[in-house]
């Protein structure tokens, strides 16, 4: 797996990070993706076959390992390389917002004197989410290009820090650490980290969705699979009035839930609360 691994590292960096003719990307995602993700899928498909089902308990998803926690050592690393390239030179590179920043900040200025809850803004329809909570924002911090920086940085710093802990119900400790490196200097965090788009939100939501669904499919005690449940659904409502896109992460989120019904059926009632709560959330954007 760690070959297959690296062979999608290098042509994922190499389509994501060069400025590399068509032809040669042409040939980076035949090879190096398409054809080897091919071949990969093809040999887990005939293991598979060849055994008899498995039905994973997701009550226990972590395997034990005997891989180590990362040391304090890592950890500092990571962290100071994380504000590091979050805050070094925050309100100079880039040097000037882009035309969408500043229709977003223009418009998170105006709740400052008079608070609108207009749900869907300017003619593009945007949704009012990172709006609201910029005007907030600015609410604490006056207005300008540092402040307008500081809130998309802080959003970032805080999806990589939460990311460990969101891989935790899936991976272990060493590799929800790599999870969560990965992501931090993903070519996806290095564009929206200092760029304030709807498409902020996006990461912070979606890391969430994903730790609240492991942690839920762990929980045992019924209190604790409520609590977690309640965490998804909020975490979708928000999604819902952040990008539209969002309908993507929720239909996904659904799907895991359906397929489960066949194996638990008795958290029907769950994710039955799931499904009718965040779809008549959407009724307001949809009117």
């Amino acid at each position: 797996s760690w070959v297959y691994f690296s062979f999608f590292l290098i042509s994922g960096t190499l389509l994501s990070y060069f400025p590399l003719s068509l032809a040669a990307r042409l040939w980076i995602f035949a090879l190096g993706v398409l054809i080897l993700f091919s071949t990969a899928f093809w040999i887990i498909l005939e293991k598979r076959l060849k055994e008899p089902p498995i039905f994973f308990s997701t009550s226990t998803l972590i395997e034990k390992t005997d891989e180590p926690a990362p040391s304090l050592g890592l950890w500092f690393i990571f962290i100071l390389l994380v504000l590091f390239t979050r805050f070094y030179q925050l309100d100079s590179i880039p040097s000037w917002p882009i035309g969408d920043e500043g229709i977003i900040s223009t418009l998170a200025m105006s709740l400052r004197n008079q608070w609108n809850w207009t749900l869907l803004w300017t003619p593009a329809r945007m949704e009012p989410l990172l709006i609201w909570l910029l005007g907030l924002f600015y609410r604490i911090d006056s207005p300008s290009l540092f402040s307008l920086r500081l809130f998309t940085a802080l959003f970032s710093i805080t999806t990589a820090f939460i990311a460990y802990f969101c891989a935790r119900p899936f991976l272990s400790r060493m590799t929800s650490f790599i999870f969560s490196w990965f992501f931090a200097f993903s070519f996806w965090s290095f564009s929206f980290m200092r760029l304030c788009t709807p498409e902020d939100l996006i990461p912070f939501f979606e890391i969430l969705n994903l730790g609240c669904l492991g942690y839920f499919l762990k929980s045992e005690k019924n209190e604790k699979q409520w609590l977690w449940m309640s965490a998804l659904i909020i975490i979708n409502i928000l999604g819902f009035y952040s990008y539209i896109n969002w309908i993507i992460v929720w239909f996904i989120t659904l799907l895991v839930f359906i397929f489960l019904s066949f194996q638990k059926p008795y958290l029907i009632k769950k994710y039955s609360s799931f499904f009718l709560l965040t779809s008549l959330s959407t009724l307001p954007l949809v009117l």
